[in-house]
C-alpha cells in the first residue's frame, strides 16, 4: 500500500475495492465523491469541496504551497548545478547523496555531485563564524591557504566568506541574533540587577560594560566613554539609560565599584526612581581583595614577600635554574606539582599564589640548592631556601594561614551564584580566623601594633562594605535569620525588605509584615516539621521558591537572595575583551571589539553544554600540573616538609664538605 500525505489521508475514509483494481478507494468524509488512491487529486477536491470547512481548504493549501515551494528550489539548484558542472572539474560525492536512486533502481548521475543549498551554505558560514569569534582567532584566518585548502577537501562546494565579510556582514547578523537570546532572556526573568564596571582597553579607550542578572549573568552592552570624565553624573544616566531599556519595574537593584562618584552614582539613581525604589550597593570581592592588601602592607608581611619574590624570580630569570627544578620534581616523591608564582600587582589574593607554590615546592628548592647547581643561586637566596633554623618557612606557613580564610571568601563571592546572604558570616568567620593567627598563636607572624592595625582595616573594610541589601539577605537567609547582625543592621535590613516589596504587584503589605514576624520567630506556617527539616537539605533560594513558595514572603526573599555579591562578572567581560583586543589585534575599533566580546562571552553563558571558559583560553600555563590553592596548604606535619636526611644519599644533589646532618636529621652549613 502507498503512504498517503496525513494531511489528505485523514479527510477520507478507506473503501472496500473490487477484485479487480490494484489500489485503494477512498471516499470523501464531507461528500459522496470517491477517489482511487491519488493524494493530488484528493487534495485538489478538498479545495473545491462544497462540504469541506475552511480551516482544513486552508491546512491543504498551505501544504500544497510548500511542496511546490520546494519542488521549485530542487529544481532551481538542480539546473545551477547542471550549469556548473565543467569536464575539468571533479566533484566529491556527499554521503547522504551516494544513495540517491531513480525509481528503476539505478543510480542518478547527480548523486555523485556533491552540492550544497543555500541554506547550508548560509548555516555553515555562520557555524564557521562562530568558531573564528569565540575562539579568538584572528579574521585573517579565513585567509589562510591551508586552511582554505582543509575546507576545499572537507566540503568541495562550500565556499568560505571573505575576510570582510565576516567582519561585517556575518559579524552584524550573529551580533543581532545573540542579542535577540539575552533579550528574550531578560524578558523572561521575574527581577533584574544591573552590574557595572569601567575599563580602559589596549588603544586607552575608556569603555563601561554592563551585565544584568537574571539572576544569571548576561554581558548586555559596552559604552564608549570617550571625551566624557568619570563623574557620578555621567555614570548615573548611563545606568539609568540601562534600566529604562530593561524595564525599570523588575529593576531592583545596581551593583557596581566602591569608588567615590560610584557610591554618589547610587544615591542619584535611587532618587531619580523614589517612585519606583532601586537601590545600590559595591562589590563585595574589592573588599576582600583590599583586605589582603592591608595585611601585605604590614611591615612583617612585606618582608616576607620581598623574600618570596626574590627567590622566585632568581629561579625563573635562569632558564637552567629552572630546567634543573623541574628534573628535581620529576625525581621527588611528592605527587602535588604547583609551579613557582610571582604575585600581580593589584590582584592581592595572588600573594598566596606564590606562597603556596614556594611552599609545595620546598623540598624541590632545597635539593636544587645543594646540587651541581647551587652555584647559580645567589648567596643570599640559598641562605633563605636551606634556612637551617625554619625561621622563614615559619613565616610563609604562618603568612599562608592569614591569607587563606581571605581568598577562599574572595572567590565564593566571584563565582556566578549568588551568595550574598553570606557575606556578613563570611566576615564574622574571618574576623574570628585572623584574631586567633595574631593573637592567640605564640609566636605570632606580626607585632601587637601590626596586629591592632589590621584587626582596625578589618572593621573598616566591613563598615565600607556591608549595605542594607547585605543585612537583608542575611536576615531572609532560613540558617541564620540574622541572628549575627546588631539592632541597628537588622532594622536597616528590615525596611529594605519592605521597601522591595513595593516592586511587587499585588502583595499584601500587612501580610507581609505578619509572615515575616512569624519567619523570625519561627511560628505558625514556619513551625512545621518539613519546613524547619528542609533548611538544611536545599540553598536559600531553592528554600523560598519550593517549601515556602506558597507565602507572600517568597516573591520578595527570592528576588533579594538572587542579587549578586559582587561585580565579578563585568570583571570577566573585560578579561574576555582584553583576550580579543590585545596588542596583535590592536586596529579593532572599540565598537567592533565590542560585539566579538558580547558575541564570544555570550554564547559562552547562554549554551553551557558547549561551554568553554573564555579565561582557561587566556593564560598558557608555563608548565607542570597545577592545583587548587584551597586543597593544598601545608603545616609543620605535612609529609612534604621533610628534613633533608634522605636529600644526602643522593650524591648528584650534595656539594662535599659545604653542609653536615645535625643530631634532629636537618641539613646545616658545616662549621669551620
Amino acid at each position: 500500500m502507498v503512504k498517503m500525505k496525513n494531511y489528505v489521508g485523514k479527510h477520507f475514509k478507506l473503501i472496500q475495492r473490487p477484485a479487480n483494481q490494484k489500489l485503494d478507494s477512498y471516499q470523501c468524509n464531507y461528500c459522496p465523491k470517491i477517489y482511487v488512491q491519488h493524494t493530488t487529486r484528493m487534495a485538489d477536491h478538498l479545495l473545491e469541496c462544497q462540504g469541506c470547512p475552511s480551516t482544513v481548504k486552508n491546512t491543504v493549501q498551505n501544504h500544497s504551497k510548500t511542496a511546490k515551494k520546494r519542488k521549485l528550489n530542487e529544481e532551481e539548484n538542480n539546473a545551477q548545478l547542471d550549469e556548473d558542472i565543467d569536464d575539468d572539474e571533479v566533484h566529491c560525492a556527499s554521503s547522504h547523496d551516494n544513495n540517491k536512486q531513480t525509481k528503476d533502481g539505478r543510480r542518478n548521475l547527480k548523486s555523485f555531485l556533491d552540492k550544497i543549498s543555500k541554506y547550508e551554505q548560509e548555516s555553515c558560514e555562520e557555524l564557521l563564524a562562530k568558531a573564528i569569534i569565540t575562539g579568538g582567532v584572528s579574521f585573517r584566518f579565513l585567509e589562510n591557504e591551508y586552511f582554505l585548502e582543509f575546507l576545499n577537501k572537507l566540503r568541495p562546494t562550500f565556499k568560505p566568506p571573505k575576510r570582510a565579510e565576516l567582519s561585517d556582514t556575518l559579524l552584524e547578523k550573529i551580533y543581532q541574533e545573540v542579542k535577540g537570546k539575552v533579550k528574550a532572556k531578560i524578558d523572561a526573568a521575574t527581577t533584574l540587577t544591573v552590574q557595572s564596571d569601567s575599563y580602559t582597553n589596549i588603544n586607552k579607550e575608556g569603555i563601561i560594560n554592563f551585565v544584568v542578572n537574571t539572576p544569571e549573568p548576561v554581558f548586555y552592552k559596552s559604552v564608549e566613554t570617550k571625551a566624557e570624565s568619570q563623574t557620578a553624573q555621567h555614570l548615573t544616566d548611563q545606568i539609568c539609560s540601562v534600566v529604562e531599556e530593561i524595564n525599570p519595574n523588575k529593576t531592583i537593584a545596581v551593583v557596581t565599584d566602591n569608588a567615590a562618584y560610584c557610591r554618589k552614582a547610587w544615591e542619584l539613581v535611587e532618587q531619580r526612581y523614589a517612585h519606583n525604589p532601586i537601590f545600590g550597593y559595591g562589590c563585595a570581592a574589592h573588599g576582600f581583595n583590599l583586605l589582603c592588601h592591608d595585611i601585605l602592607n604590614e611591615v612583617s608581611a612585606k618582608d616576607i614577600m620581598r623574600d618570596s619574590v626574590k627567590i622566585v624570580k632568581a629561579i625563573k630569570q635562569s632558564n637552567i635554574l629552572t630546567a634543573a627544578l623541574k628534573n628535581v620534581r620529576e625525581l621527588d616523591e611528592n605527587e602535588r606539582v604547583l609551579s613557582l608564582k610571582l604575585p600581580v600587582k593589584t590582584r592581592w589574593g595572588s600573594s598566596l599564589d606564590c606562597l603556596t607554590s614556594l611552599n609545595v615546592n620546598r623540598s624541590c628548592l632545597q635539593k636544587l640548592s645543594i646540587s651541581t647547581h647551587a652555584p647559580r643561586l645567589p648567596r643570599d637566596v640559598k641562605n633563605l631556601i636551606l634556612d637551617s633554623d625554619d625561621n622563614y618557612w615559619w613565616k610563609v606557613r604562618s603568612l599562608i594561614s592569614l591569607l587563606q580564610p581571605v581568598v577562599v571568601y574572595l572567590k565564593k563571592i566571584e563565582g556566578n551564584e549568588s551568595c550574598i546572604h553570606n557575606v556578613c558570616d563570611f566576615f564574622n568567620e574571618l574576623k574570628q580566623s585572623i584574631n586567633q593567627v595574631l593573637l592567640y598563636t605564640t609566636p605570632s607572624i606580626m607585632n601587637f601594633d601590626e596586629a591592632q592595625s589590621v584587626l582596625k582595616n578589618l572593621d573598616e573594610r566591613v563598615k565600607f562594605i556591608l549595605n542594607p541589601a547585605h543585612y537583608a539577605a542575611s536576615i531572609l537567609n532560613p540558617a541564620s535569620k540574622g541572628k549575627t547582625l546588631s539592632a541597628e543592621n537588622y532594622t536597616k535590613g528590615y525596611e529594605l525588605i519592605v521597601k522591595t516589596a513595593n516592586k511587587f504587584d499585588g502583595i499584601d503589605k500587612n501580610k507581609l509584615l505578619i509572615q515575616l514576624a512569624q519567619y523570625t520567630t519561627e511560628s505558625d506556617f514556619w513551625a512545621t516539621e518539613h519546613v524547619q527539616k528542609s533548611v538544611a537539605l536545599v540553598s536559600a533560594v531553592d528554600w523560598w521558591k519550593g517549601p515556602c513558595s506558597c507565602t507572600v514572603v517568597s516573591r520578595v526573599a527570592v528576588a533579594i537572595l538572587n542579587l549578586p555579591c559582587s561585580s565579578a562578572a563585568t570583571e570577566r567581560t573585560f578579561s574576555a575583551y582584553g583576550w580579543i583586543h590585545n596588542a596583535k589585534r590592536n586596529r579593532f575599533t572599540a565598537a567592533r571589539a565590542s560585539k566579538v566580546t558580547y558575541i564570544a562571552h555570550n554564547l559562552k553563558l547562554l549554551n553551557p553544554k558547549k561551554k568553554k571558559d573564555i579565561c582557561e583560553l587566556e593564560s598558557e600555563e608555563e608548565d607542570d600540573e597545577e592545583i587548587e590553592i584551597d586543597d593544598y596548604v601545608m603545616d609543620e606535619n605535612d609529609q612534604s616538609v621533610r628534613n633533608l636526611s634522605s636529600v644526602l644519599q643522593n650524591e648528584d644533589y650534595v656539594q662535599e664538605g659545604e653542609y653536615i646532618i645535625d643530631e634532629d636529621g636537618s641539613l646545616v652549613p658545616k662549621k669551620n
